[in-house]
């Protein structure tokens, strides 16, 4: 034993230390001791001095060996106890063993003591290269579930040399749709675009990956059922101690989605822009629309007095361009009220409450009534239910969502406009049909933008009425999208959440 041991002894005689000592060096231990003979000693030297091994007899005047024990198992377990003292009875040799020492040595044999101390600290340290290992499985076992965790939006198995699936992840259980009983054993060109199959891509990636090290690429793979989606796939292989591959691990990444704490970071930051966006918008439209409402109202109303008191004396032309002046300001007038409406829907409050769809809708018709009174409409009220929501901001969707329909059919013999719903995935659809000029297919994620109107001529508007619908069904927890065809009518849809 190469190390210089720290052997702390409770013993009051010291002819008995020099004893101990001399039998201990004759046996070629290398060591330093200390010797205590009350409890404040001992328990100092255990603090400030660990020691290796503690040497006790069974008793000394007023601290009892059994004592010791229990103060050295309390402040440093892992230290070996041994006994040596004179020759007891077999009860007190009996309760010695009981009591948790690691050995008992009697003085008149004490050529036995340095082979129960090695032992007592081989054993120590074997104890405490289990406690390590123990303390080792339990990290990784937590560190396999941490990975786990973190590793849900992934899909990570092994491979075997020829190619085979030889473990499944639960991600790869959520993301490719195959359980373990039907995957494990199966060549992993199966998660493969019959394409890349053809070229032997599968193959050529395992070859790939055995001579550097690892092979990445994005490509098209296959989900069962047979669903193509972008994947970012890694191969790395798996070598053994001769440089042999014994095996290849593939992780793959939808590219659909995100690693979490990406998507939280990425989140977190447009987040942050886009309310940062949304108050400005709103504070700049508000304050436009507060500081030009009055200047519009007067120009609105003096046009208004002018054509009245002076149409006679005003030849055509000049009462064209008063009239002119008149519909603009009216014109902007609405476009101020819309921008002020727009500004407000950001920053009003929410009631939510139970509501019927079906009355809503037949409000709007009937106080829009006055711009389709001279018109064959026909209305297609459909199964409307009850919904959750605010109702000034339903009745708004309603609206602009109807007068829409009714402007682009003013052109049509008969216009036909549909009001239905669905439910579908926990949501109700809500749609409002049709068959006016309609709109190329291509633009429809447009028409929802503040200012963009697809139909200019002959068409008036503010194009901010639809932005409304989206931000009011957005602040609902839904969604708003729009299908046409340029010539064939128009459907927009928006969907509130089942609550």
């Amino acid at each position: 034993m190469k190390k210089e041991l720290r052997v702390l002894m409770i013993e009051d005689a010291a002819p008995d230390v020099v004893l101990i000592n001399h039998e201990l060096r004759k046996a070629g231990l290398r060591f330093r001791s200390r010797r205590v003979e009350s409890r404040e000693s001992f328990l100092h030297e255990l603090e400030h001095h660990s020691p290796d091994v503690i040497l006790s007899d069974h008793g000394v005047p007023g601290f009892d060996g059994f004592a010791a024990l229990a103060e050295a198992r309390k402040h440093c377990p892992d230290v070996p106890f041994i006994f040596v003292t004179g020759g007891p009875d077999s009860r007190a040799a009996e309760e010695t063993l009981k009591s948790g020492a690691d050995d008992y040595v009697l003085k008149e044999n004490l050529h036995l003591l340095a082979p129960a101390v090695e032992r007592a600290l081989r054993d120590a340290d074997t104890r405490a290269r289990h406690r390590q290992l123990e303390s080792a499985l339990l990290d990784a076992e937590e560190h396999v579930r941490l990975i786990s965790a973190e590793l849900k939006e992934y899909a990570v198995f092994m491979l075997d040399p020829e190619g085979r699936v030889a473990t499944w992840n639960p991600g790869a259980e959520q993301m490719l749709g195959y359980e373990p009983t039907e995957i494990l054993g199966n060549d992993y060109e199966k998660l493969f675009a019959p394409e890349a199959i053809n070229h032997a891509w599968p193959a050529q990636m395992l070859e790939s990956a055995r001579r550097k090290g690892r092979e990445e690429e994005n490509g098209w793979r296959l989900r069962k059922g047979g669903e193509k989606f972008r994947a970012s796939h890694a191969v790395v292989a798996l070598k053994n101690d001769e440089g042999r591959t014994r095996g290849y691990l593939c992780i793959l990444r939808d590219l659909a989605r995100r690693a979490p704490d990406e998507v939280q970071l990425a989140d977190r930051e447009r987040l942050t822009q886009v309310e940062s966006a949304h108050r400005e918008l709103e504070e700049f439209t508000r304050t436009i629309a507060l500081d030009m409402r009055m200047p519009l109202r007067h120009i609105e109303s003096f046009s208004e007095v002018l054509l009245k008191t002076t149409v006679e004396r005003l030849d055509p032309k000049n009462r064209a361009y008063l009239k002119t002046i008149a519909e603009s300001a009216q014109q902007m007038s609405r476009l101020i009220d819309d921008l002020f409406t727009f500004s407000r829907i950001g920053q009003s409050d929410m009631y939510r409450l139970h509501l019927s769809l079906a009355e809503i809708a037949k409000e709007v018709i009937h106080d829009l009534r006055p711009t389709f009174e001279k018109r064959d409409v026909e209305w297609k009220l459909g199964n409307l239910p009850e919904v959750e929501g605010d109702p000034v901001m339903l009745w708004l969707v309603l609206t602009n969502l109807v007068s829409n329909a009714l402007k682009f059919t003013r052109d049509r013999e008969k216009a036909v406009i549909e009001i239905d719903s669905r439910t579908e995935a926990g949501s109700i659809v809500v749609s409002v049909k049709d068959n006016g000029v309609g709109f190329p297919a291509h633009q429809a994620d447009k028409l929802f933008r503040i200012f963009q109107r697809l139909h200019r001529d002959g068409f008036d508007g503010t194009g901010i009425g639809l932005a409304n619908v989206r931000r009011i069904i957005e602040r609902h927890g839904g969604s708003v999208w729009a299908e046409g065809e340029e010539g064939a009518g128009a459907t927009f849809y928006f969907s509130l959440p089942v609550r």
